[in-house]
């Protein structure tokens, strides 16, 4: 096979840790020890740090004809690189990337098996060897790279690891990707690997003083919701702590039980009077010893059988689950409940303040959105990953910035989450943080693949779908609804209770795009389960084809898992693995899982789950939409050396994308990413030749924090 020309290249730095990442390309610490590399048909050459005069040294210049620049978990070594002139120019001059670990999740379909796959478990496929377990060893031994003998670190990289082996699986990959058809939607891919190492790289400022003062806020509410807790734990042995951590007191309290505990009580005889010690340094004092007993607490709701622990209580009966989907049926059952609502409200809070402030855990340690704040200069700079989902959609760690809380209010108009407050513009009160975010992605992905007549042309005609489906729901005509639910003013009455109608409706929808039941959605709207249903009927009769869209789907994957088997160890069995090809190339694997109750009567035991059929294409292809386009706005972005370095991509989430941008150039960035992002029709059109028919509206919101946005008018 005739293979372009490439050059691999791969770095070992030093390994100091800092806000979590090991090896911290953001740790002044961490310069490159060593660099490795080959370009096609030429020998592999090494760079040892010590034979260098200045840093940029470290990395060899990129020949202009060079298609791909190579390495196994590239994100890593061009973080250390990104500010080499040699890596800029050659970027800048439209080079292209390959990450091998990248290509061989898209490849093998995106499975748990092949997600952050190390080299040691893919080498072997392609031909080559496994590296030097002593110069693992001594890292793990807490070695710094540059304690590592020099020539043993030398041999790792140059001769029987890194750089040789990376080169065998980048040509099988080539190979295997050209014969699959599946090279353009990998090239895309990376891309967009190129997109979230710059906004790694540039990081997202954070306001500590606004977040210490919330933290605190937080920690006031907190206090105050326990007090309530608290009246329902009153008159408890004093012996016994309740727990609203444990699941078996939280049980107990909810549907009644007994929770067993220890206490230190008198010896008594067998008349029943305290026994003293006859001699010794305790003579005369009364004898003592641990007992255990248990306290019984009433029933305050019914338990659902179906979510019966294997685990008894001190009296053999069952304790039940009260995860979120059992604490949604009671909700859902009891809306006004004080205990409930108070609980419920006990662990937002307490999620909010450990998750995306700072707390300690049960072992004493900080965890927190702010431990991954850099110290030296209050940014955080997140791990953006393209290889750890079942979808190929992204997602983040050190810390998670892509399950940031909405800007929801509750029910007394406060907002649920402060958290976007203390994410701030670099560029101070001159900068905004740009938030441009596409309209109902989900839905827009759906028309996309399932071609439904109805939903296509309501895309087309940009129907708000959350008040279409009230309106039909309510028998009232589109408009008027529309009007209700979205003019806040004097002359509408009837806005605050539309309002509220519609961010259930939209609330309705998202969550069932990700497979939510119904108790599930009736608890976080406060919809009667009724209402829900309600909802359900409408949406599956105004948009049939949508439902005839998973069914075909459904059929491929059986089809396709006809012959395709893995064993499950756990299992102790093989089970059946289906594929989706979708319209780009990207392959999404299903694999059997066991089979819920009706299924199980019927002599089924495993089949594919509805909900990850439903799921993973829609969910997949929007996110694989937004990374292509994250690859085309990088591009922009470097052509116009981020505005003259006055803005600056920072982060995308599922279905939008960040930027920290001085005000000068605020209006312009706008105007320049709207169309950009709207342009997918026309990209998926040049390189699939798919005739997507439906707009993809994006709306652009700026502000001083991501807390302050609003809407800019493009």
């Amino acid at each position: 096979m005739d293979y372009p020309k490439y050059m691999v290249f791969d770095l070992e730095t030093e390994n100091h840790t800092l806000c979590g990442r090991k090896a911290s390309p953001f740790d002044p610490r961490n310069f490159i020890v060593a660099t490795g590399y080959r370009i096609k048909d030429e020998p592999i050459t090494g760079i040892y740090y010590t034979d260098v005069k200045d840093k940029y040294e470290m990395m060899p210049d990129i020949p202009e004809d060079t298609k791909y620049l190579v390495g196994l978990n590239i994100k890593f070594d061009l973080l250390h690189t990104w500010t080499f002139p040699q890596i800029q120019k050659y970027i800048r001059n439209g080079g292209k990337i390959w990450c091998c670990q990248l290509a061989e999740y898209c490849l093998e379909g995106m499975t748990q098996d092949v997600q952050t796959v190390s080299m040691d478990k893919i080498v072997g496929k392609y031909g080559g060897n496994k590296k030097l377990d002593e110069v693992k060893a001594m890292w793990e031994q807490g070695y710094l790279t540059s304690q590592i003998d020099r020539d043993m670190l030398m041999k790792y990289l140059l001769e029987v690891g890194d750089i040789p082996n990376t080169e065998l699986i980048f040509l099988g990959q080539y190979k295997k990707a050209v014969e699959l058809g599946m090279l353009t939607v990998l090239e895309q891919r990376m891309e967009s690997l190129l997109c979230t190492t710059e906004m790694e790289f540039n990081g997202l400022k954070i306001d500590l003083e606004v977040a210490f003062r919330n933290a605190a806020k937080l920690r006031e509410d907190i206090a105050a919701v326990r007090k309530i807790l608290d009246k329902y734990t009153q008159g408890l042995p004093e012996e016994l702590e309740f727990k609203w951590s444990s699941n078996q007191h939280k049980s107990a309290l909810f549907y009644g039980g007994a929770v067993k505990y220890k206490y230190r009580g008198d010896v008594l005889d067998d008349d029943g009077q305290p026994v003293r010690f006859k001699g010794g340094k305790n003579k005369g004092e009364i004898k003592t010893k641990i007992y255990e007993t248990y306290h019984i607490f009433p029933r305050r709701y019914v338990p659902n059988p179906e979510r019966a622990s294997s685990l008894k209580d001190a009296r053999g009966q069952p304790f039940y689950s009260t995860n979120d989907d059992a604490l949604d049926e009671i909700a859902a059952i009891n809306p006004n409940d004080e205990l409930i609502k108070a609980f419920r409200r006990y662990q937002l809070l307490t999620k909010d303040l450990s998750t995306y402030y700072i707390a300690k855990n049960s072992k004493g340690e900080l965890t927190g959105l702010l431990t991954h704040c850099n110290p030296n200069d209050r940014f955080i700079h997140h791990n953006l990953h393209h290889v750890r989902t079942v979808t190929g959609r992204l997602s983040s760690t050190s810390p998670n910035l892509q399950n940031i809380p909405r800007d929801d209010e509750d029910e007394t108009g406060q907002a649920k989450s402060r958290v976007k407050e203390m994410m701030v513009s670099r560029f101070g009160k001159d900068g905004v943080i740009i938030e441009a975010d596409y309209s109902q992605l989900e839905v827009v992905v759906q028309g996309c693949l399932t071609n439904d007549k109805q939903l296509c042309e309501d895309l087309r005609n940009r129907v708000d779908f959350h008040c279409k489906r009230l309106s039909v729901k309510l028998g009232e005509p589109y408009e008027q609804v529309k009007y209700r639910a979205k003019t806040d003013s004097p002359d509408n009455p009837y806005y605050k209770e539309y309002h509220k109608m519609r961010s259930n409706a939209k609330k309705f929808s998202f969550q069932r795009s990700y497979g939510a039941g119904k108790f599930k959605i009736a608890a976080s709207t406060g919809m009667s389960l009724k209402d829900v249903e309600e909802l359900m009927e409408v949406e599956d009769r105004l948009y049939s084809g949508v439902s005839a869209y998973y069914e075909r789907i459904t059929e491929e994957i059986q089809n396709s898992s006809m012959k395709q088997f893995v064993f499950k160890p756990a299992l102790g069995r093989s089970i059946r693995v289906g594929q989706y090809v979708a319209p780009s190339g990207t392959r999404y694997t299903f694999e059997q899982q066991e089979a819920p109750d009706f299924l199980k009567k019927k002599g089924i035991d495993f089949s594919f789950s509805p909900t990850c059929i439903k799921n993973y294409p829609v969910q997949g292809t929007g996110g694989e939409m937004v990374e292509t386009v994250l690859g085309r706005l990088f591009r922009h972005f470097m052509k116009k050396n981020n505005y003259d370095g006055k803005a600056f991509l920072i982060n995308t989430v599922h279905d939008c994308v960040w930027i920290d941008a001085h005000k000068d150039v605020e209006m312009e960035v706008a105007r320049d990413i709207k169309p950009i992002m709207e342009s997918i029709p026309q990209i998926y059109k040049e390189l699939y030749n798919w005739d997507i028919t439906v707009p993809f509206p994006v709306e652009i919101e700026a502000g001083e924090s991501l807390f302050t946005k609003h809407v800019i008018e493009v």
